[in-house]
């Protein structure tokens, strides 16, 4: 009977002690300072066609902002408000950043970004060169 009580203590102890390393590691992760990359969009033109519908819509209205981290293999992405946007909570690594918005091609940045700095990335949008398009006019039959 005693070595029973001797062995659930000791299993105790080893499960208490597991759960506390484990608490503090998440512990760690959980405070460690994230990084911010921030920055503005602009475009050389007002207004973008629309590769779904053909209509025009304003070149910096909700433009789609990513961040990849190659190493992690991981993309965050946001969109802009008046051409700003902010990424918070990024872990540190080297980040290639991009602007998505139809009709247009975008500077891409790299940025090194160490835990709890910010840094800035600026992109300018370009218009893409309309692509080819054939359209039937009119034929003759023979």
């Amino acid at each position: 009977m005693k070595m029973m009580k001797m062995a659930s203590a000791g299993g105790f102890l080893i499960v208490a002690g597991f759960l506390f390393w484990a608490s503090r590691g998440w512990a760690q992760t959980a405070n460690a300072p994230g990084g911010v990359i921030s920055g503005t969009v602009s475009a050389n033109r007002d207004y973008a066609l629309s590769e779904a519908s053909g209509k025009h819509i304003p070149a910096l209205y909700a433009v789609r902002v990513r961040a990849r981290d190659a190493e992690r293999h991981i993309t965050y992405t946001v969109f802009t408000n008046k051409g700003r946007y902010e990424i918070y909570n990024l872990p540190p690594g080297t980040y290639q950043i991009s602007a998505l918005q139809d009709g247009f091609d975008s500077t891409t940045p790299n940025v090194e970004l160490k835990a709890g700095k910010a840094k800035t990335a600026d992109m300018a949008l370009k218009v893409r060169p309309d692509k080819l398009r054939a359209e039937l006019v009119g034929f003759d039959t023979l």
